[in-house]
C-alpha cells in the first residue's frame, strides 16, 4: 500500500515538473548543512536504517558522519568491511554504456566517496528517502542473540526544488540489507541491490542506487 500511495504522489508530481536543458544528474558540489545536526541511532536495525535515511536527507557534514558511522568498517577490527553489490542487469547495461568494468568488489572507501557524490546530485533540491517493506521476498530475519540481521527494503530517492514545483527520483530500487550487532551496536555489512520487475534501466529517473553508485565513479 505505501508503495503504490508513493509512486502515486510521484506520478502527480512529474506531471507538473519543469525540466531544463542541464542534465539533473549531473553532480556539483556538495552542499552546506542546515539545522540540526542527523541523530546517530545505531541500536536496532530498524534505527540504523532510520538513521541512513535521515543522512541522505540531511547532506553535509552531520549526514555524511551519520552515514559513514553506519557502514562496517574492517579496519577496526570488530566487523567485517562493509560491501555493496550491484543487480546483475544493471552491471551489465551500465558496463554498454559506460564501456567498462564496473569496480568490483564495491567497498568501504567507494561508498564513502558515492555519498558525496548522491547528495549533490541535484543542488538546491531537498531530499527524501524512504524505506518500504518489500512485500517481493521473504519475511525479514532478525536473530538478536547472534547479532545477525537480514532485511528485505523497497527504497526511493526524490528530490524537490525549493518552490516544490519540481520533484525528480534520484533512485528507485530493493535492496538486501545484512546487518551484524557488535557490542549492542548495529552496522550495514552487505547491500545487495536489486530492481523491481517494471523499472526500465533506460529510464534515468528509475536509476537504482547500484546504478548510481556505478555513476558516481565516472566523476573519479
Amino acid at each position: 500500500m505505501f508503495r503504490h500511495a508513493f509512486l502515486a504522489c510521484i506520478a502527480l508530481a512529474l506531471a507538473v515538473s519543469v525540466s531544463g536543458c542541464r542534465n539533473p544528474f549531473q553532480p556539483a558540489t556538495p552542499e552546506l548543512p542546515t539545522g540540526l545536526p542527523v541523530i546517530e541511532n545505531f541500536s536496532s536495525p530498524d534505527s540504523l536504517l532510520t538513521t541512513m535515511a535521515n543522512a541522505v536527507m540531511k547532506k553535509g557534514t552531520s549526514g555524511r558522519n551519520a552515514y559513514y558511522h553506519a557502514l562496517a568498517d574492517s579496519t577496526g577490527g570488530l566487523t567485517p568491511g562493509f560491501y555493496a553489490v550491484p543487480y546483475p542487469a544493471v552491471a551489465d547495461a551500465w558496463r554498454l554504456t559506460a564501456q567498462r568494468d564496473p569496480p568490483n568488489p564495491w567497498n568501504l572507501p567507494l561508498e564513502k566517496l558515492f555519498y558525496d557524490y548522491l547528495i549533490a546530485v541535484l543542488p538546491g533540491f531537498t531530499y527524501s528517502f524512504a524505506w518500504a517493506h518489500d512485500n517481493t521476498q521473504s519475511v525479514d530475519i532478525l536473530d538478536d542473540g547472534a547479532g545477525t540481521a537480514l532485511y528485505h527494503r523497497y527504497y526511493e530517492l526524490q528530490a524537490s526544488s525549493a518552490d516544490g514545483l519540481t520533484i525528480k527520483t534520484i533512485a528507485v530500487g530493493y535492496a538486501d540489507l545484512y546487518m551484524l550487532k557488535v557490542n549492542s551496536r548495529w552496522y550495514l555489512t552487505r547491500w545487495e541491490d536489486r530492481v523491481g520487475k517494471d523499472q526500465s534501466l533506460a529510464d534515468p529517473e528509475q536509476r537504482s542506487m547500484g546504478w548510481r553508485r556505478l555513476d558516481s565513479t565516472t566523476s573519479q
